[in-house]
Order: structure tokens, then sequence, then C-alpha cells
């Protein structure tokens, strides 16, 4: 249709936005995050189709039902009313719900042995240890607490209290749970090989010298939370190379 471009699409405070500057925006102004979700569709719908994966009226309709109670959208009146206040159509709403469905299926579908050569490839990253930290200015001063604990059995956290300039000293040094990634190389290697209940270091650190405490040590294991997180990084991972690959050129 000659004169599509001049079509106004979109009015704010009363200036009419026209196709041809919505489009252009877009080509400026970051597309991508605009027009991902579509992409992401796109790549949804395609490996649904080749994969035989289908959604049903019953599914369709919990779902539906779901986003409406999200939205505190009661009656049909009110969803109506949402709808045009929008500017969407309850097509437009069941056609992204659709998509999220699919999306579902698509990680539930990733075969169990992706997942689990996923964990055994990435556990040695997952594994935690639960630690606290006492640090001080001075390596002598850092030693001779260790002396202090490891010779005359001295209370950690009590001596993190009252020594450590870390901003956990209050409650005696508890870090909580780290993983091997968030120490450095030298400081994990020492920290996932001692024994719970070990204090080791010390380690020359950006706020000082800190003594470790091995609380626990919590290595990784396949349960269902783990399982559901690696479906969902594989599923990134498949949605990103399929991105990838995606061939995108502008008609207009």
């Amino acid at each position: 249709m000659k004169g599509w471009e001049k079509v106004k699409v979109l009015s704010v405070n009363n200036r009419e936005i026209t196709l041809e500057e919505l489009v252009r925006r877009l080509k400026t102004a970051g597309w991508e995050t605009v027009l991902k979700p579509l992409l992401y569709e796109t790549i949804l719908t395609g490996y649904a189709r080749e994969k035989m994966i289908t959604v049903t009226a019953e599914e369709l309709q919990n779902k539906f039902d779901a986003f409406r109670r999200r939205n505190g959208l009661f009656s049909a009146a009110d969803t109506a009313k949402w709808l045009q206040e929008k500017g969407l159509t309850l097509e437009d709403v069941e056609g992204e719900i659709e998509v999220n469905i699919i999306a579902a299926k698509a990680r539930e579908a990733i075969p169990r042995e992706a997942v689990e050569k996923y964990f055994a490839e990435n556990k040695v990253g997952i594994d935690a240890v639960e630690i606290g930290l006492l640090t001080v200015a001075e390596e002598e001063v850092a030693r001779e607490i260790l002396a202090q604990i490891r010779e005359d059995e001295a209370d950690f956290m009590v001596l993190a209290r009252e020594y450590s300039n870390d901003e956990r000293a209050k409650q005696g040094g508890y870090v909580g749970l780290v993983s091997r990634t968030g120490l450095p190389e030298a400081v994990s290697a020492a920290v996932f090989g001692a024994a719970e209940g070990e204090v080791v270091g010390p380690f020359e650190l950006e706020a000082g010298y800190s003594l470790i405490r091995v609380i626990g040590q919590h290595p990784a294991i396949l349960d269902d939370r783990r399982e559901s997180e690696i479906r969902s990084v594989l599923f990134q991972n498949f949605l990103a190379e399929q991105e990838s690959k995606a061939k995108i050129s502008w008609k207009i």
C-alpha cells in the first residue's frame, strides 16, 4: 500500500509518530532489545515444528488464567480494558503465552545426558565452601592470631570480632558460602583442600592479611534444583547459538 510509511502508529503527548519514524528509531537506537523477543519467538516456533512440540488448549487456558490472576484481571471486562490500554489483542497475549509454554517444554526436552555432561564439566566451579574471614593489616599479627587458634585453641569468631578490620567482624567474620571461582586461585586451593574447622592462611588480599576458617565443605550435587539451573543455562546457550545463525535483513 502506497504511503504506508506515513501511517501513524503511536501518539506521545499528542505527537503522532509515523511507522517510518518508528522504524528509523529502531534501526538507530538499539533495535535488538525491541526485536529480540520476536527473534526468539521465531526460533522457538521453528524448533517446536521440528521437534513436534505442541501446546494443548487446556495448557493455554491454564496459563492464561494464571496470567489474568497475576494482573488482577478477574472479569472479562477487566481483561478487555487492560488489553485496550496496552494496545493488545487477546490473540497477542495468547501468542506470547504459547511461546512461553514452548520454551518451558524445550527446556524440559534437553536430554538428561547433556545435563550430566555440563555438570561434570563444570562441577569444580559449582562446588562451594562455607567460610569465616579474619583480616588484619600486618602479616605478623595474622600469624600470631593463627598461633593462638592452633596452639591455644582460641575461638576464631571471638578473635575476628576483636581484631578483624573486615566489615563482617561483628558477625565473627562469618562470610557464608563461596564458590571456587569466588576466591583467588591460591586461596581457593588451600580452602577447598582444608578439613572442616581448619583455619588456613594468612593470605595477602586487598584489605590486608586474611585467615580463613573452613566451616564446611559443600560439594555440588546434581539435585532437582541444580538440574533446573543447568537446563536454563543450556537453553539460553541454545537460543544464543540460534541467534548467532539467524539472518536478519531490513526490508524497509
